[in-house]
């Protein structure tokens, strides 16, 4: 059985509700955490739980990009069932398939089915497709994923406000993830949201998931075509976490920044814990 994001919350709500969580980003200013025997909830984003497994074992990695980790490449398939992780996989893994996406739908499907994997959607609200149509909308099509994570938090919300939106980093989904298992209080590390990519910086920065040229040659042009995070993306990210945050709160969950250059603690309701203080509590 293809498991996706409601079946999970259904199933591992009971058990994460009430533990606390860390969502782990991959800026530098995670290193402050290393050595650090945190007991809870682990959710890894982006290259994170291949990028530094030291931090783990990871419950669960959050991927959401058109490059890494890519299931239906065997080296990414044989790091994502390395970290034992629950990997929640989003339909970018196929936004730039230029083979028959039929075929590939059908090898993604074994995949999932074999390992642990949850589908979860972050593009399409309210069942729409896209315009012009696009292979993400197949997927979603395919897997029956018929509701996104941020309408699925927002389903949460008493007040009913707008969803989140689709968000300029996946940070803000594993955010999400942590508020819909239930986890309290909910720690933030490693995600800075630099203005300019030259700032942009990764822990272990010389490691590159990326082997084929193809690869990295891509990474290289959507890191380029990015507007940083400056600007109406900078904003827009901010408003996500606001968002996320002030549903956090309306459920009395906790939520702390353990990086003090974080913009994050801008938003009310993320508030600032030290690395060190952080290290001695019983958690």
């Amino acid at each position: 059985m293809i498991r996706t994001l409601r079946d999970l919350i259904n199933t591992s709500s009971n058990i994460t509700r009430d533990r606390p969580a860390i969502v782990f980003g991959s800026a530098p200013s995670i290193r402050s955490l290393k050595h650090n025997a945190f007991t809870g909830v682990k959710i890894g984003v982006g290259d994170m739980p291949w990028r530094a497994p030291e931090f783990g074992p990871f419950d669960f990695w959050v991927t959401s990009n058109t490059y890494y980790p890519l299931p239906q490449e065997q080296k990414h398939l044989r790091d994502m069932i390395a970290s034992t992780s629950t990997i929640l996989m989003s339909p970018e893994c196929v936004r730039n398939t230029q083979s028959d996406l039929s075929v590939e739908l059908i090898q993604l499907e074994k995949i999932f089915t074999a390992f642990d994997f949850v589908l979860y959607d972050q593009r399409h609200f309210g069942n729409l497709v896209c315009k012009p149509q696009a292979n993400c909308c197949k997927f979603v099509s395919h897997f029956n994923i018929n509701v996104s994570i941020q309408e699925l938090l927002n389903e949460t919300d008493p007040n009913d406000s707008s969803p989140y939106g689709l968000s300029h980093t996946v940070a803000s989904h594993g955010f999400a993830l942590a508020v819909l298992l239930g986890c309290n209080p909910i720690y933030i590390a490693g995600v800075e949201l630099p203005e300019k990519n030259k700032n942009y910086k990764a822990y272990n920065n010389f490691k590159n998931p990326i082997i084929s040229f193809k690869g990295r040659i891509h990474k290289i042009l959507t890191r380029f075509e990015k507007s940083d995070f400056f600007g109406s993306a900078r904003l827009e990210t901010l408003q996500d976490f606001y968002k996320i945050a002030k549903i956090a709160k309306l459920h009395g969950t906790k939520v702390f920044c353990l990086s003090k250059t974080s913009p994050l603690l801008q938003i009310p309701g993320v508030d600032y814990m030290s690395p060190k203080n952080f290290k001695q509590m019983d958690v």
